[in-house]
């Protein structure tokens, strides 16, 4: 399973997936600054954390922060100030409108980096 969870400024949301990437029931809502999601990941989940609230998370979640620097399956010039959930909205919305163009993005990131397309997926926060 995935584990997708943003921290925002007034709260946070966890969801989860499934590995196709389809939802699996309801997203969990918590007041920001409430820590109370870690208790609800599973330890064998793949978790990723898109932090626009700022908090400094400390390990191991610190690591499951995905950032602008991370590779993404298409390029984008933009500031770097750009908030991460407006990246992951783009790379959502690509993936619905242009599944197929995407998992080639995928592919080829994949097998320039020498690693396995459901790790360079995984990697971002979406699943083959």
């Amino acid at each position: 399973m995935i584990s997708a969870l943003e921290l925002g400024n007034s709260r946070s949301k966890l969801t989860r997936f499934d590995m196709n990437g389809v939802p699996m029931g309801e997203a969990r809502y918590f007041d920001a600054g409430d820590m109370q999601w870690q208790r609800e990941i599973p330890s064998n989940d793949v978790l990723r954390i898109g932090n626009t609230s700022g908090v400094t998370l400390s390990a191991p979640w610190a690591e499951q922060v995905v950032t602008l620097s991370h590779p993404w399956p298409f390029d984008f010039d933009c500031s770097p100030d750009l908030g991460i959930d407006r990246c992951l909205a783009m790379l959502g919305a690509s993936r619905l409108k242009f599944p197929e163009l995407v998992e080639k993005q995928i592919a080829a990131r994949a097998t320039a980096d020498n690693i396995s397309v459901e790790a360079e997926a995984t990697s971002l926060l979406v699943e083959k």
